[in-house]
């Protein structure tokens, strides 16, 4: 019994080009181009999302080590005998803003001369740190006058010094902010998210260009 003939092949199927059934809007697109596309799109994804986590990594690191450079500003001399004490007022304007932290060094009362800083302690509570505007000397000791650069009055009590006390080195703005938050259960969570955090864009970052689609081998 002679075998059945082959069906004759569409000329659009023998050129290897794919055409939609009759009554079907759908296109037949070709494996290899739709993975071109979507490598493409992926690419463009890529593109876009780089810029943005490399802003994030810069501003990230700026913010950590601006942070770390303040903090060990404001505690570091602390290992060389200098005290560091938080700013809680505003008596003392600009030369000692609010949220600061003051460096203060011991220093003999004979040291202490008009215009210096020093800090006071006054009962039970924070020490006041004033500008020194007016000193006579009597035989109990130096007697000083204090005023806050930002009090229109000097201070009432005028302060008989003797021995040692703090004088003002430097200041380190917003340190005292930082070390209140730090101590804080937000601050705690802080410390230990922003590393995270970190890690994270850097690891994100890290896959991003290890994965670089222009170097892609795209393959059908």
């Amino acid at each position: 019994m002679p075998a059945p003939p082959l069906p004759q092949l569409a000329p659009a199927a023998m050129s290897g080009r794919l055409r939609p059934q009759r009554g079907s809007s759908a296109t037949v697109v070709p494996p290899f181009v739709v993975r071109v596309a979507e490598t493409e799109r992926r690419t463009q994804r890529r593109r876009t999302l780089r810029p943005a986590l490399l802003l994030l990594s810069i501003l990230l690191n700026a913010v950590i080590v601006g942070v770390v450079l303040l903090v060990m500003a404001a505690t570091v001399p602390a290992l060389a005998g200098f005290h560091p004490v938080t700013i809680y007022g505003g008596s003392m304007g600009r030369a000692l803003p609010l949220g600061s932290v003051a460096v203060m060094q011991p220093v003999d009362s004979s040291a202490v001369s008009p215009g210096d800083v020093i800090a006071v302690g006054r009962g039970a509570g924070l020490p006041v740190i004033h500008r020194v505007i007016e000193i006579e000397d009597v035989e109990e000791g130096r007697v000083v006058t204090l005023k806050g650069d930002a009090n229109a009055t000097p201070d009432a009590n005028r302060v008989i010094l003797t021995g040692r006390g703090d004088r003002l080195v430097y200041y380190v703005p917003w340190a005292g902010y930082i070390l209140a938050f730090a101590g804080s259960p937000g601050g705690v969570a802080a410390l230990v998210g922003i590393p995270v955090l970190y890690w994270a864009f850097r690891r994100t970052s890290h896959l991003l260009r290890r994965h670089d689609p222009r170097k892609a081998d795209v393959r059908w």
